[in-house]
């Protein structure tokens, strides 16, 4: 094969159509040129060991050296299971397993490399739906200080922070 040509296992299932006819990709098309993409899929979803256990996957080659031997091109891949359903999901995450796998190699001992924005959008959701209940928690604690304190005293405002006069 000449230089720069490459021929893989994807370039295969291109050739046949098997990508066209995924659902899941956004491409797909039936035979009369029909979009059979719905939107993403919850399920099925790869959950992660919870300890970033791995398996060896490919064992390598063990060279000699002049700095002693080496394995070469050993190739390992974190342990992992497919979840078919939101039930499977929770008993899997409640024993530890992780939807990313830079949690699990963190877990691992390893150096998480970045999460995709989903995780981070997520995080910031549940950030701001704690901060909204501590604002209403203490709105309600003020309404009923406010019926027991005085009316010369400031109020806080405490969605900005910000000291105002007291309402007459």
């Amino acid at each position: 094969m000449p230089a720069g040509n490459r021929f893989t296992i994807y370039d295969a299932m291109e050739h046949r159509g098997d990508f066209r006819k995924n659902p899941a990709n956004v491409g797909a098309r039936d035979d009369d040129g029909t979009a059979l993409f719905t939107g993403p899929i919850a399920f099925p979803k790869m959950l992660y060991h919870p300890e970033g256990k791995t398996k060896v996957t490919e064992p390598g080659e063990e060279v000699f050296t002049p700095f002693g031997p080496k394995v070469l091109n050993r190739k390992e891949e974190i342990i992992s299971v497919v979840v078919k359903n939101a039930q499977e999901e929770k008993k899997y995450l409640d024993l530890g397993w992780h939807r990313h796998p830079a949690k699990a190699i963190e877990a691992g001992g390893g150096e998480a490399p970045d999460t995709g924005a989903e995780e981070h959008i997520d995080r910031l959701n549940a950030e701001l739906n704690d901060l909204r209940a501590e604002i209403k928690r203490r709105e309600e604690e003020r309404s009923t200080e406010g019926l027991s304190g005085s009316a010369s005293e400031p109020r806080k405002n405490l969605t900005l922070g910000l000291i105002r006069p007291p309402e007459a």
